[in-house]
């Protein structure tokens, strides 16, 4: 079910499978769930905050088909921001032209053109290079790093508070739930918060915690 009215980011939530745990893409034989769609989506977003990002800024994005795209197309839909898409092979003056057409200040690339458009950073352009074996296991990481060199500066993007907000559409009830996310040493909990909708802000997760119940993920 597709809503024309809602964003990308609201439709994957109107049709979240009850079943976190089927398969949302694959990407070189390997599978990815729902539930690690969403938690990278809400990571990204977050981080993404963190970074500066905001309603209605426009992010450029030149990247080939890799999980990390597919998190930051969400992601900065979720925050309410625009995603400038152009071909991950076009030459660094049409980038900055495009850039500066829309106001765009955040750029997202492949780590292999960090010598060609490294250079963009004089023009106050934030870039952020991308691997794309970041989520691959490790004979493929160092076969991919036995041929290119690594310039990635992504880390920031996977870095998980100790406590995030998690919001789950739940298909029996049609409704929005809100949880907060826990990591303990023993574990990783939701707490359930008291009727939450989705305007609920990302700062509460450091002042409000309004538990009702919780579980082991």
């Amino acid at each position: 079910m597709i809503k024309k009215e809602t964003s990308i980011y609201e439709n994957l939530l109107l049709n979240f499978p009850i079943n976190k745990k089927e398969v949302a893409f694959t990407y070189e034989f390997k599978k990815f769930s729902y539930k690690h769609l969403l938690d990278l989506i809400n990571t990204f977003s977050f981080n993404l905050k963190k970074k500066g990002i905001k309603k209605g800024d426009v992010v450029t994005l030149c990247l080939v088909n890799i999980p990390s795209t597919v998190y930051l197309l969400f992601a900065i839909n979720q925050l309410g921001a625009k995603a400038n898409l152009i071909h991950p092979l076009m030459q660094k003056e049409m980038i900055l032209k495009s850039m500066r057409q829309l106001n765009s200040s955040f750029l997202f690339v492949l780590e292999n053109r960090f010598n060609e458009l490294n250079s963009l950073t004089k023009e106050n352009i934030c870039i952020t290079y991308l691997s794309p074996v970041k989520e691959l296991n490790l004979v493929k990481k160092r076969y991919y790093y036995l041929k290119n060199k690594k310039y990635a500066n992504d880390e920031y993007l996977y870095k998980k508070g100790i406590c995030e907000l998690v919001e789950v559409f739940n298909g029996e009830t049609q409704q929005y739930q809100s949880y907060i996310k826990i990591k303990h040493s023993f574990g990783t909990f939701l707490y359930e918060l008291f009727s939450l909708r989705r305007s609920f802000s990302l700062y509460t997760k450091y002042f409000c915690f309004p538990i009702l119940f919780w579980r082991v993920l």
